[in-house]
């Protein structure tokens, strides 16, 4: 069964909410910087926000994202570290399994 046909059963046999999650998940890096990355009207991407311990924004960009292929009931599997964003993407139907780093620059603001 294709994951269309899937969902589309899901969406005829189950009830499904008015609502949806507007975080996808929340992350700690090395630097105490919180990482969060936001749900989108886009099927392809999240919107990521990063802060400060004290809630001032550093930085905020677009991150490509299948959000069909995750599965809600897991945790994403991303880890931030030393200016990196590594990622996990995983294509079943191209046997595609694979960690990708990301380099994120943040600059200062004034």
């Amino acid at each position: 069964m294709e994951m269309n046909e899937y969902r589309e059963r899901i969406t005829r046999e189950y009830e499904m909410p008015d609502t949806w999650p507007a975080l996808h998940t929340m992350e700690l890096d090395d630097q105490g910087r919180l990482w969060v990355a936001t749900i989108t009207d886009s099927e392809d991407s999240y919107s990521w926000w990063v802060l400060t311990e004290e809630g001032e924004l550093l930085a905020r960009f677009e991150q490509p994202a299948d959000r069909n292929s995750r599965f809600v009931r897991s945790q994403p599997e991303i880890i931030i570290r030393d200016g990196y964003l590594y990622t996990r993407e995983v294509d079943v139907r191209e046997e595609i399994n694979r960690v990708v780093k990301h380099r994120i620059e943040m600059e200062e603001r004034e």
